[in-house]
């Protein structure tokens, strides 16, 4: 459960950013790209062994195959259904997020 809160806090940093490039994404159909900083990752005290990676679609604010993601991909999935914005937009649509090994953060909107 700690680990989830450390993970909260940091994609609530990043939220108003991810919540502009899902706009972006569903405005022009197309996908869009957001470098984390590792440091974020590194500094809330997520051990260095820890898999941070995931693909997660959220459709109609829903996690589809939650059973299969890792804590950093239900506390993301938790951050955004937390935000009036991503939250609204969740609702009215269908959202592919991945992120990487490299802390790169893909959204596409289908």
């Amino acid at each position: 459960m700690a680990e989830a809160i450390t993970y909260q806090r940091v994609w609530n940093k990043y939220l108003p950013v991810i919540v502009m490039k899902m706009k972006v994404a569903a405005k022009n159909n197309q996908q869009q790209e957001l470098v984390l900083d590792r440091f974020d990752f590194e500094n809330a005290g997520v051990k260095k062994t820890t898999t941070l990676k995931f693909s997660l679609e959220l459709k109609e604010g829903r996690a589809m195959h939650s059973h299969t993601n890792t804590a950093i991909a239900r506390d993301f999935a938790l951050a955004m259904n937390e935000h009036e914005v991503a939250k609204d937009m969740l609702k009215s649509g269908n959202f592919n997020f991945s992120f990487n090994s490299k802390f790169i953060l893909t959204i596409q909107k289908n």
